[in-house]
């Protein structure tokens, strides 16, 4: 077996492994079903891209279960077979990994958005994350890869229920930052403050994976490096993905995403691998890159924020129970909406007097434009 890889996380470069998806759909797997539903029904070949990853060096093998969470698989009618997927997709991995390579448990976010913005609330997002989490550890992985999150939110939901499964694998966990051609942010938190607050859960490594590609995550392993000593992981995609004859393509090589991978580990990181459009050539060149870079001594980081407790958490809150305007909605009975003009000036003062008017004679919600107020 592997060594025991508490041990090894921080003290070693560890090459994981690269896309799961992308290479799936470059097999001639079409991109309108689960990916995940290929572990109960094509498995020879959710094995073969595995093997093909401990062929090419990878030191940790990630589950094709990135999407393999009730909430998510709901959209294809296969919510009832989310444990039958996990526990198929483990067992894939463990197979091509054999005794030499780490098998990392994949959990990737629900694909809905939470409250107050959608209709997620955030226990249901962590039931459906322990579920899987729970048959994840059940399967025997190694450690749980929390990955492509695009906030601290949903991934705090994963986390914590990772965590209440198993206190004692260790987890990564990986968010997804987007930029704009001029290099402005636009989707994720501030790289070093999402930093902190992972840290400060009690992470046992933490980084940037998916992304716009290798440009982009340097940037933000570079920002946390500076605020957090825990094992950093770069995982991004082979550049932004373009259109090609009617196919999706990356159109980053092997070459290039290895030498960026040699670049992550010389700001700090060390858990390299790829996202979407990488494949067991990148993963070999990667291999090849690195052998010669040590992991850089970083320096002493700014102090983290206080650790937060793993049981400061909500139980999942029934729909009808979260507002009157919710009860009466789901209980068929007949809603009165009312659009209310937005203030003119700085003075709220008259919206607010019809609002509360509204809500003396029964009525349910008022709208203004695209936004919505419920009076319950």
């Amino acid at each position: 077996m592997p060594e025991n890889l508490r041990d090894v996380l921080g003290t070693r470069v560890v090459v994981l492994d690269g896309a799961i998806g992308t290479e799936i759909y470059s097999r001639g797997v079409f991109i309108n079903r689960s990916y995940d539903e290929l572990n109960l029904e094509n498995p020879d070949l959710v094995q073969a891209v595995h093997a093909d990853y401990v062929a090419a060096g990878a030191e940790i093998l990630t589950t094709n279960t990135f999407g393999a969470n009730r909430i998510r698989l709901t959209a294809f009618g296969l919510e009832d077979k989310t444990q039958d997927m996990v526990a198929a997709g483990v067992r894939l991995a463990r197979r091509a990994a054999g005794k030499r390579v780490w098998v990392g448990g994949s959990i990737g976010p629900t694909g809905a958005r939470l409250s107050p913005l959608g209709q997620l609330s955030p226990g249901q997002a962590s039931s459906a994350f322990k579920e899987q989490a729970e048959v994840l550890a059940e399967e025997g992985v190694d450690l749980f890869i929390l990955e492509t999150f695009t906030n601290t939110k949903e991934l705090w939901q994963a986390f914590r229920a990772a965590r209440r499964v198993s206190p004692d694998l260790p987890i990564l966990a990986c968010l997804s930052f987007h930029y704009d051609l001029e290099g402005s942010r636009l989707q994720g938190p501030d790289p070093a403050e999402a930093a902190r607050t992972i840290a400060g859960w009690g992470a046992d490594a933490l980084g940037v994976n998916c992304s716009n590609g290798p440009k982009a995550a340097l940037e933000v392993l570079e920002a946390m490096a500076t605020v957090t000593d825990l094992p950093l992981a770069a995982q991004p995609n082979a550049g932004l993905p373009q259109e090609v004859e009617g196919r999706t393509l990356y159109m980053a090589g092997p070459e290039y995403m290895a030498e960026y991978a040699r670049r992550f580990v010389q700001k700090g990181a060390t858990l390299v691998g790829g996202c979407c459009g990488t494949s067991p050539a990148t993963i070999r060149e990667i291999r090849s890159f690195v052998r010669s870079v040590s992991p850089v001594a970083r320096s002493e980081p700014a102090a983290s924020e206080e650790r937060i407790p793993v049981e400061q958490s909500l139980a999942p809150v029934p729909a009808k129970e979260r507002s009157a305007f919710a009860e009466k909605l789901l209980s068929g009975e007949f809603c009165v909406s009312v659009e209310l003009d937005p203030p003119r000036g700085l003075d709220p003062e008259r919206s607010l007097r019809g609002a509360a008017y509204l809500k003396e004679q029964g009525i349910d919600v008022i709208t203004n434009e695209s936004r919505v107020a419920y009076m319950g």
